[in-house]
């Protein structure tokens, strides 16, 4: 645009920033400082859409290793992860998300667990498992009504029969202090919901991934398969009823408070850089989830 001011012809070229379907009303054009008495007068505006050049696409990440825990006897293959008390209970949202895949699912009395999460205080805080009938199932420790922590559980179940030899992603999501909510996802799917509001332990707890590190499990803990792209998120990431499972490995954001991609090791891809233990003999296989 062209103006004067005091009769002194002056142009000028601004660029706006990029926002898909821009809608102007009204240009506020602002001079400061100017004299007193100073006459601005606008000569013309002209506003022109100039193409930005095509950025170069970024190559899609693929999905690389997976951890393989053939368990041939009980507790002996997993893998340890020391968390803050607030990555695994942040005290508002929360993600905890991974790709499944097993090839033997246990009959009572063993336990298939995929991740739990444990203090030496409170002991077991939470797990996520496959039941004897094949439903995944979570239990969650429960916040007393005086404050402090329960010693009993909000326990539920979803209603996917899940089956051997196949992958899939599974989540669970809470709301942890908005409405106390908790959703069980699989492969995108709501597959169960419970009102309770979980237990917040203070101390250092323990996360793992296939097995302990909680040494009071009343029965044999296993776990035949492999898993891939473990996630822990402060945010609800699957709000919807019927969302489309991630097709690429999970990327670290903001929300990120724990992210193990399993390609050939157990180093964590977020901010928080929580490295794994890997106890056992575990081994790292191509992954075959796509």
């Amino acid at each position: 645009f062209s103006w004067k001011i005091d009769g002194q012809p002056y142009e000028h070229v601004i660029t706006l920033p990029e926002i898909p379907e821009i809608s102007l009303s009204k240009l506020q054009i602002s001079f400061s400082p100017l004299p007193s008495k100073t006459q601005v007068s606008f000569d013309y505006i002209r506003m022109t859409a100039i193409p930005l050049p095509t950025p170069t696409p970024t190559p899609i990440p693929i999905f690389g290793k997976a951890a393989s825990l053939n368990i041939k006897s009980e507790n002996n293959q997993y893998i340890e992860i020391i968390q803050s008390a607030r990555d695994i209970h942040p005290m508002s949202l929360q993600t905890i998300e991974a790709w499944v895949y097993l090839t033997n699912i246990h009959k009572s009395p063993y336990s298939t667990q995929i991740i739990n999460a444990s203090t030496l205080e409170n002991g077991l805080v939470w797990v996520l498992q496959i039941t004897n009938d094949r439903k995944l199932s979570y239990s969650g420790l429960l916040h007393s009504d005086g404050g402090g922590i329960s010693r009993n559980y909000c326990s539920f179940k979803g209603k996917t029969v899940i089956q051997e030899n196949k992958w899939y992603h599974i989540a669970i999501v809470k709301q942890i202090i908005t409405v106390g909510e908790i959703e069980m996802f699989v492969d995108g799917k709501t597959d169960g919901k419970m009102d309770c509001i979980e237990a917040s332990p203070r101390s250092l707890p323990l996360v793992g991934i296939g097995g302990p590190p909680y040494q009071g499990w009343s029965v044999p803990v296993y776990f035949e398969g492999f898993i891939d792209e473990v996630r822990f998120s402060n945010g609800t990431r699957y709000r919807s009823s019927n969302v489309t499972p991630p097709n690429r490995p999970f990327v670290n954001d903001k929300y990120t408070t724990g992210l193990w991609h399993l390609d050939g090791n157990a180093l964590d891809s977020s901010d928080y850089k929580k490295n794994g233990k890997i106890v056992g003999n575990i081994q790292f296989i191509d992954s075959t989830i796509l």
